[in-house]
C-alpha cells in the first residue's frame, strides 16, 4: 500500500529510479554454501544459578 502512495506522490520516473536504487541485484545462490545452524548450536547460556545476584 505504501508503494502505491509513494508512486502517486513522486511520479513514475522518480519511483522507478528509487526502486532501481534500493532493489538488490539477482544473487546466484549456487555459489554459496548452506551454513544454517540451530539456536543451541550457535549460542550457549549459563546455569540459572548464575543469573541471580547474591545480597
Amino acid at each position: 500500500m505504501l508503494n502505491i502512495y509513494l508512486y502517486k506522490k513522486i511520479g513514475k520516473a522518480q519511483f522507478n529510479r528509487l526502486k532501481r536504487f534500493f532493489c538488490d541485484d539477482h544473487i546466484l545462490t549456487d555459489q554459496y554454501e548452506g551454513v544454517t545452524k540451530s539456536f543451541a548450536e550457535v549460542f550457549s547460556s549459563d546455569h540459572l544459578d548464575s543469573l541471580y545476584v547474591n545480597g
